[in-house]
């Protein structure tokens, strides 16, 4: 999968009601080859899926996303000037009137380059089934 090389967790922490994970890009991803040749930067949608895949990390069952109410691209993100970044989840269940099958979690996450937010999200996720 394509997010297996995208990314490294090198740390998970837990702050108040939020999972923090201390992640580091690959510069030698093949999304940079065609994202930008000589000058990378990290598409958004795969910023998204790091949100997604340490979300899941932190339920321990595999996410997807149910729904995005925010998501704000204030800063881009390069793994030439910004490989370290901080991505902080805080999940909390949800109350659905539609009644889904399958849990659903709110989700308000960000990712940040020392103190640089450069993405904030908010949104649903829903399990689903699969490997996490």
């Amino acid at each position: 999968m394509w997010i297996d090389n995208y990314f490294t967790i090198n740390r998970k922490s837990r702050i108040e009601n939020a999972d923090i994970y201390d992640v580091e890009l690959n510069p030698d991803s093949e999304i940079y080859k065609g994202h930008f040749p000589g000058e990378p930067v990290s598409p958004g949608v795969c910023s998204i899926g790091m949100i997604v895949a340490c979300a899941s990390r932190s339920i321990g069952s595999p996410l997807e996303i149910h729904k995005i109410s925010r998501c704000r691209f204030l800063s881009v993100i390069s793994p030439q000037n910004k490989p370290d970044l901080q991505i902080r989840i805080e999940l909390t269940d949800a109350v659905l009137a539609d009644k889904k099958p399958g849990k659903v979690y709110q989700i308000e996450a960000s990712i940040k380059h020392k103190e640089l937010v450069c993405l904030s999200l908010k949104g649903e996720l829903a399990e689903r089934s699969g490997e996490v």
